[in-house]
């Protein structure tokens, strides 16, 4: 390049740890990840889950994690297998 011309740049990509935007009320905020998983327990979690493809399938897994975190939190918050014992149901 001769000096009298302008340098192009192309714009850098955002760095993954940037923050994305905040989600609308309607949507919820989607990052885009490349991970390495396992092609056939990816598969099978799909059919078992009911999904049609693999990005549905990660996330209905990640919410059933998430969901069964916070039953298990509320049930050490109501006092654990206690709040389950069968002789407490008539008190």
């Amino acid at each position: 390049m001769s000096q009298d011309s302008p340098t192009r740049r192309t714009p850098r990509r955002a760095h993954a740890s940037t923050p994305a935007a905040p989600a609308s009320p309607r949507q919820p905020a989607k990052a885009r990840k490349n991970m390495r998983l396992d092609q056939g327990l990816l598969g099978a979690a799909r059919e078992a889950l009911g999904v049609a493809d693999e990005t549905a399938a990660v996330t209905v897994a990640l919410e059933r994690v998430v969901a069964n975190r916070r039953a298990a939190d509320a049930l050490r918050a109501w006092g654990g297998r206690r709040a389950l014992d069968a002789s407490r149901l008539d008190d």
